[in-house]
C-alpha cells in the first residue's frame, strides 16, 4: 500500500527531508519511508557503544535540560537501545497546515557518530499519530527520542480527549513493557511528567510570582509526582517552577540544565545526574501555597550524585568530599540582584558554598522578588567552587 499523501507544510518538510538525505554528499540514504517516518540505515564507521541490556518491563528515561547536547546523554541513550539499537527520533510539524515548515529534519545528527545505530526520523503532524505505519515504525523501535520545541504542541499532538493517540499508545507499551528507552531534550523531557510547563522564557518566573502566569498542559505521565523542567539555571526558572509546584500539588521538582541530563532507571531506584552543569532537586512542603512559597527543601547535584524521589535519600559522587561546616554567627549573607537572569543562582549559591555566612538571598523584578536560601540543621555541601553539591538547603519566596 502506497503510503499517505502529505499535504501543506507538513509535506514540504517530510520532502526537504528526503531530498536531504537521498542526494549526494554526506547524510544517511533512504531505504524505507511510511508517510512522514524515513530511516537512516546503521553505520559500520563510528564509535562503539557498549550496550546496556534491559529486561522486559519499565525501561529507562534520559531527561536532557536542553541547549547543547552532552556526550554522556547520548552514549547513554545508544546503550539503553540494547544490542542492536534502533532508535525513534522525534519531532512535531507546526499546528497550521500554512505554518512555516523547519526545513530538513537533522536530528540523526545526534547519533550519527555512533556505529551500529539504526534510525527512524518522524516529523509528525496530526494526520500522523493515528497513522498505522507511523504506529508499526514506532513499534519496531527499542529507544525514543523527543526533540526540543513547543511543549504545548507535543502535548496536543500526543494526548487527545485526556488519553493516548495511537502513536504515544505504541511508544507506552514499548516503554512499560517491552524495556525501551524513553529520551528527550528540553520539551522532549519536560513532557515526562504528568505536567509539562509551556514557557520557558527568561520572564516566566517574574510573571508566576507577580501576575500568577504560568502556562501548563499535561505532559506523559512517564514518571509520578515529579515536575521536571529544562534549561533550568540558563533561563532563570526556579521562580515558575515553585509556583507550579505549589499550584499543582506536586511533591517533586527536578530542574535539569543545559548540557546537563538525569538518567531514571526503570526500576525506580536511584536517578542519577550526567552531563556538565547542574541539577536542582526540590522538595514541595505541606504546607507551601501560591500566596506562601517557603520552606522548600533545595539541593543541588552534580555529574555523579543520585538520588532517590521515593525516598527522599541523596548519593553524593566520591569525588566530592564532605565539608565541615564552617558558619560564622553574624557573617553578612551573600547577596546577587537581577536572580532569574542567566547563571545567577549557580553563582549566588557557589558564594554561599564558599562563605561564612548561614544565608544567601537573590532579588530579582527590582526588589520586589526575594529568594532567600538558608542552611539548615540537615543541610550538607560537598567539594568546592564549580565541582559542588549541596543537600537540603531551606529555600523560601518574599513578594512585595
Amino acid at each position: 500500500m502506497m503510503p499517505p499523501r502529505r499535504t501543506g507544510a507538513a509535506a514540504a518538510l517530510f520532502a526537504a527531508a528526503l531530498a536531504a538525505c537521498a542526494g549526494a554528499g554526506p547524510g544517511p540514504r533512504v531505504i524505507a519511508a511510511t508517510g512522514p517516518a524515513y530511516e537512516v540505515p546503521a553505520k559500520a564507521a563510528g564509535e562503539a557503544v557498549a550496550p546496556i541490556t534491559q529486561p522486559a518491563g519499565r525501561g529507562a528515561l534520559v531527561l536532557e535540560g536542553g541547549g547543547r547536547s552532552a556526550d554522556e546523554a547520548n552514549r547513554r541513550i545508544v546503550a539503553l537501545a540494547g544490542t542492536d539499537p534502533h532508535l525513534c527520533l522525534i519531532d512535531v510539524t507546526p499546528a497550521k497546515p500554512d505554518g512555516a515548515a523547519a526545513g530538513p529534519s537533522q536530528l540523526y545528527r545526534k547519533f550519527n557518530d555512533y556505529s551500529g545505530v539504526r534510525m527512524h526520523v518522524l516529523a509528525l503532524g496530526d494526520a500522523d499519530v493515528e497513522n498505522p505505519g507511523v504506529v508499526a515504525v514506532l513499534r519496531s523501535c527499542n529507544g525514543y527520542f523527543f526533540n526540543g520545541g513547543d511543549p504545548q504542541r507535543f502535548s496536543d499532538l500526543f494526548l487527545e480527549g485526556g488519553g493516548d493517540t495511537a502513536a504515544l499508545a505504541a511508544i507506552r507499551e514499548r516503554f512499560e513493557r517491552g524495556g525501551a528507552v524513553v529520551s528527550g531534550s528540553s520539551a522532549g523531557a519536560m513532557l515526562a511528567g504528568s505536567v509539562t510547563l509551556c514557557e520557558c522564557g527568561a520572564q516566566s518566573s517574574v510573571a508566576a510570582l507577580t501576575e500568577g502566569k504560568l502556562f501548563q498542559a499535561p505532559g506523559f505521565g512517564l514518571v509520578e509526582g515529579v515536575l521536571v523542567d529544562a534549561h533550568f539555571f540558563a533561563r532563570g526558572l526556579l521562580g515558575r517552577h515553585l509556583f507550579a509546584l505549589a499550584r499543582n500539588r506536586i511533591p517533586f521538582g527536578v530542574g535539569i540544565d543545559e548540557r546537563t541530563a538525569v538518567v531514571v532507571p526503570g526500576d525506580d531506584g536511584w536517578w542519577e545526574v550526567i552531563g556538565e552543569g547542574h541539577v536542582a532537586v526540590i522538595e514541595l512542603p505541606r504546607a507551601a501555597t501560591v500566596e506562601s512559597l517557603g520552606d522548600f527543601r533545595f539541593s543541588l547535584l552534580s555529574a555523579g550524585d543520585r538520588f532517590d524521589p521515593v525516598r527522599r535519600a541523596f548519593r553524593i559522587a566520591a569525588s566530592r568530599p564532605l565539608l565541615e561546616r564552617a558558619d560564622a554567627p553574624g557573617a553578612t549573607p551573600a547577596t546577587i540582584d537581577g536572580l532569574f537572569m542567566a547563571t545567577r543562582i549557580e553563582t549566588l549559591l557557589a558564594r554561599l558554598v564558599d562563605g561564612q555566612a548561614a544565608e544567601a538571598v537573590g532579588s530579582a523584578a527590582g526588589g520586589a522578588i526575594r529568594i532567600r536560601f538558608r542552611r539548615a540543621d540537615d543541610t550538607l555541601v560537598f567539594g568546592r567552587g564549580d565541582d559542588h553539591s549541596i543537600i537540603r538547603l531551606r529555600l523560601g519566596i518574599e513578594r512585595s
